[in-house]
C-alpha cells in the first residue's frame, strides 16, 4: 500500500482454516492482533523491569502500536497516573487522547517536544514509524527509566553499553544478522531494523550476545 495516500504501510492477514480439511473458512485483517501482540511485549517488559512506583509513561509516536503499548503498560503497572505523548500530526494526537483517556482512566497530555516527554517519564515507549527515526537523548532521561523500543530509533553506543539490555527473543534478532549476506542492501538492512544499533555492537564485538537477557 502507498503510505502517501494515508493507507497502512503493511497489511497483516489471518486465515482461519478447517482443522480437518484445511479449507479456508475466513480471511481477516490481522493488523489489530499484530498491534496488540507487539504492545504486549512493552507491557510484559514494564511489569518486570519498570522502577517500582513508576507513575508517568512517555510515548514517542501516537499510532496504533503505541496505543497497544499504553494499554499493556497501564494494565501491567498499577501506579500509572499520567501519559505524555509526542506526536507530530495534531489530528492523530487529538484522536489518541479521545480514544484512550476515558478508557484507561489516566491523564493524557500532548507535548510539543520529545524533550518534555523524556525529562518527566518513568517509562518511555518508542513506536514512531516516520521516515526520520527518533533519537534517544540519554542525557534527558531519568535515572533508572525503562525505555521500550518497538520501532526503529537512533541510539548511541554509549547508551547501549551503559544500559541493561533485555530483548524479547535474542535468537530471532541474531538470526537477522544472516540477512545481511542475502539481502541486496547487505549490512544496511540490519542497521535499519529496530534492533539494528544493538546488532551493530555485536558485530563490532563491543558487546557479547551472552550478556543480553
Amino acid at each position: 500500500a502507498n503510505p502517501g495516500r494515508g493507507l497502512p504501510r503493511s497489511i497483516h492477514i489471518i486465515v482461519l482454516n478447517d482443522p480437518d480439511t484445511a479449507k479456508p473458512l475466513a480471511i481477516m485483517s490481522g493488523n489489530l492482533v499484530s498491534a496488540m501482540r507487539t504492545g504486549a511485549v512493552a507491557g510484559v517488559g514494564a511489569k518486570h523491569l519498570a522502577r517500582k512506583g513508576s507513575e508517568i509513561v512517555g510515548l514517542i509516536g501516537g499510532g496504533v502500536i503505541n496505543k497497544a503499548c499504553l494499554r499493556a503498560i497501564v494494565s501491567a503497572v498499577p501506579n500509572i497516573k499520567k501519559c505524555l505523548l509526542f506526536e507530530l500530526i495534531p489530528e492523530r494526537a487529538k484522536a489518541f487522547v479521545q480514544d484512550l483517556e476515558e478508557e484507561l482512566k489516566i491523564q493524557i497530555e500532548c507535548t510539543s517536544t520529545e524533550k518534555e516527554v523524556l525529562k518527566q517519564s518513568d517509562i518511555v515507549s518508542y513506536a514512531s514509524a516516520g521516515a526520520k527515526k527518533p533519537v534517544i537523548c540519554e542525557d534527558l532521561l531519568k535515572e533508572g527509566v525503562l525505555v521500550t523500543v518497538t520501532a526503529g530509533v537512533e541510539m548511541s553506543d554509549s547508551f547501549l553499553l551503559n544500559s541493561k539490555i533485555v530483548v524479547d527473543n535474542i535468537k530471532m534478532h541474531l538470526a537477522y544478522l544472516h540477512e545481511k549476506d542475502e539481502h541486496p542492501d547487505g549490512y544496511k538492512r540490519v542497521l535499519n531494523l529496530p534492533s539494528g544499533p544493538l546488532l551493530k555492537l555485536i558485530v563490532e564485538e563491543k558487546i557479547c550476545s551472552s550478556e543480553i537477557s
